[in-house]
């Protein structure tokens, strides 16, 4: 069977070939992003909620993180730049998702293991066309040594797309940098981290993982067949990142992104979707209501024999006052004392 490919290239899209069983339908118009008929992440709804609030504190944790912001008294309101490594001004850089808080922590949970997505770590101080081919995996991270197991090597940018409107201009605004910096002229660079701070390897791996899938697609669009659409994948990533990070400290990563059969596919959500169903009704079929038809009534005529033993309690106790044992008479007797 041929294998299937997403509609269009984006990390819903490409996720949710590849992970089905993590996506639904979108609720509300809030949750799209693209079509309105394309799945999104389980956990889409809780994202949406925080994302605002989250925004500030995750640049304030990238500046810190990276020493942005610990600048010598004469590059007052400057940004480091890892792109040029140089004093900026703060407009020039914006902060920047490697992994995309689109996807959620659930996804991120599946794929690379429990951790935040709006820490620092997640994260790069980066000029708005560099944030762009980014985001459009034009352009990813590497490692500068494959061979290297430190927590603090080195990374380089590596250009997939040079025709991605995002790097086919300066990467700072027009007459304000002498040197006027393309985006392709990055390729090959080394990022210049202040410390020994670094984002996670991991995420710069599935990072990179879907830009080299994107490419393979497009440079292939006649191969549908799984081993050899892998086999070039695979080889790509084995020449950037090494085999020992795609076979072994990477691997889980790696699985996610191999590629799927289309009667597969179709077969798994299927059965996910009807388990998923089945789920739900189960938990509906269990669900205690307040009231049910039988233990209404119970409440019901338990609330009337206690009114009744206080009414007849009462009711004693006035018999008693009034010298009578019933209840006509103690009626009679009242009526005529009004009247």
């Amino acid at each position: 069977m041929s294998m299937i490919k997403p509609l269009r290239w984006s990390p819903r899209a490409l996720l949710g070939v590849q992970l089905p069983h993590l996506f639904r339908k979108p609720k509300s118009p809030q949750e799209w992003i693209g079509p309105s008929n394309e799945r999104v992440p389980l956990d889409a709804h809780e994202q949406h909620m925080y994302i605002t609030r989250l925004q500030k504190s995750f640049k304030k944790d990238i500046l810190t993180r990276y020493g942005i912001n610990q600048r010598p008294a004469e590059c007052t309101n400057k940004f480091w730049s890892i792109l040029t490594g140089e004093w900026v001004p703060e407009s020039w850089i914006h902060p920047t998702h490697i992994y995309p808080p689109a996807l959620g922590s659930m996804l991120r949970e599946e794929i690379m293991g429990p951790g935040p997505v709006w820490q620092g770590n997640n994260g790069l101080m980066l000029p708005k066309p560099i944030k762009k081919a980014l985001d459009d995996w034009a352009l990813t991270i590497v490692p500068d040594d494959v061979a290297s197991t430190s927590k603090d090597m080195d990374y380089r940018w590596k250009v997939v797309d040079p025709s991605n409107e995002g790097l086919r201009v300066q990467v700072y605004p027009k007459y304000q940098y002498a040197t006027e910096l393309m985006g392709v002229d990055i390729d090959g660079r080394l990022l210049a981290f202040r410390g020994n701070a670094r984002p996670l390897s991991a995420i710069l791996y599935f990072h990179c993982c879907c830009a080299i899938w994107k490419r393979t697609c497009l440079q292939n669009p006649d191969i549908s067949d799984v081993d050899e659409f892998s086999e070039i994948f695979l080889g790509a990533m084995k020449e950037l990142w090494g085999e020992k990070m795609v076979n072994y400290t990477h691997g889980q990563i790696t699985m996610v992104f191999k590629p799927r059969k289309e009667g597969e596919l179709r077969n798994e959500i299927t059965t996910r979707d009807s388990s998923y169903d089945m789920e739900v009704k189960q938990v509906k079929r269990e669900k205690p209501k307040k009231f049910k038809r039988e233990e209404a009534k119970k409440v019901r005529s338990d609330k009337k024999d206690k009114y009744d033993k206080y009414d007849r309690n009462d009711r004693s106790e006035r018999y008693a006052r009034n010298g009578t044992s019933d209840w006509d008479t103690f009626v009679r007797q009242a009526n005529n004392h009004m009247s």
